[in-house]
């Protein structure tokens, strides 16, 4: 371990990650769970983390860790900066000065680097970016703090899994997150394969007929599936028009999410996915199903969904733009794949 002057220091390990449900499961868990393996039979570290996240990410954080202690970044006003110093003031106030700070990418942008030297933990484990700003609050380095050089061509997680081991050159499965441990895989006749259409990301949302080719082709193949779709709007009129693109004689079953947690818990009901790339792509692959993340713009090196038996297909520009056989192609394997119960 690369903080070993954290050694024999009471304390807790502050783990920082403002918003971004996504960020947090594919760049932050991994971090999590490397640092508890390599600390956890070794108490001269502190064992005790507590998580500054906002309101979305509270939640995610209680389905990963049900035990977490949490601090809400946001609940105190509305100004980002002044949630910054009540923050650091409460942590102070409660739990006393932070041993070990883990801060990693994505989004470690003014109010962030801010944040982290008024917490003044007494380790710090974060990235460099250049700015005028940064520079004049660690322009001098601390030697107990580790702050290191992103490296663009590596995904996000393998970047901060770098903070606290420099020598891993892959992400070890491991650290892959894992929401929901011990639920039981589905029993269904039919393969369910889960489509959502709720993204906020035009370039990342499958169109009715982009969708009707890729479940034509399918069928062709010989893929057996019923379907459970997520549609923005769950009125009638909406369901009947996608039933309407949707070829004839497949299962569909819409599915209402009122709340994260309940879109969670019906998430652990698919066998099998085709996604555009967002938050609920990590959260299925968090529930180690296997399935088809479709990426447009946004770099699958970097942002690629870690998970077992989860084919990553990068466009450039708009995922309905992919070549349909090649998504049919990675959709016939994962069909084929029936989930094993979470370890």
């Amino acid at each position: 371990m690369p903080i070993k002057q954290a050694k024999k220091q009471k304390g807790y390990v502050l783990v920082y990650r403002r918003n971004g449900l996504g960020d947090f499961l594919s760049a932050t868990v991994p971090m999590c769970e490397l640092y508890k393996a390599h600390t956890h039979h070794d108490n001269d570290y502190p064992q005790k983390m507590i998580y500054c996240v906002s309101r979305l990410n509270e939640r995610i954080v209680r389905l990963y860790d049900p035990t977490a202690e949490i601090i809400r970044f946001d609940r105190w006003c509305k100004n980002k900066y002044l949630n910054a110093i009540i923050t650091v003031l409460t942590l102070w106030s409660r739990h006393g000065r932070p041993t070990i700070a883990l801060a990693g990418l994505p989004g470690l942008g003014k109010m962030d680097r801010f944040f982290l030297w008024l917490l003044n933990a007494r380790c710090t484990l974060t990235f460099n970016q250049k700015s005028k700003f940064v520079g004049q609050l660690f322009s001098k380095t601390r030697e107990k703090d580790k702050i290191i050089e992103e490296d663009l061509s590596q995904h996000i997680a393998l970047n901060n899994l770098r903070l606290l081991d420099s020598s891993l050159t892959e992400i070890p499965q491991s650290t892959y997150p894992k929401l929901l441990k011990g639920s039981k895989p589905p029993t269904n006749h039919k393969p369910a394969l889960y489509l959502s259409f709720i993204n906020n990301r035009k370039s990342c949302t499958l169109t009715y007929a982009k969708t009707r080719e890729i479940l034509e082709e399918l069928i062709n193949k010989g893929g057996t599936f019923s379907l459970i779709v997520s549609l923005p709007d769950d009125s009638n009129e909406a369901r009947e028009h996608f039933l309407e693109a949707c070829p004839k004689d497949i299962d569909v079953t819409f599915l209402k999410t009122p709340t994260l947690e309940s879109f969670i818990k019906s998430l652990t009901q698919i066998d099998c996915f085709l996604l555009g790339d967002g938050g609920a792509a990590h959260i299925a692959g968090s529930l180690n199903k296997p399935g088809v993340t479709l990426f447009g713009k946004t770099p699958v090196e970097r942002w690629g969904v870690l998970g077992n038996n989860i084919i990553n297909i990068f466009h450039g520009h708009d995922i309905n733009e992919i070549d349909t056989n090649d998504i049919v192609k990675a959709l016939m394997n994962v069909l084929s794949i029936h989930p094993e119960t979470n370890q």
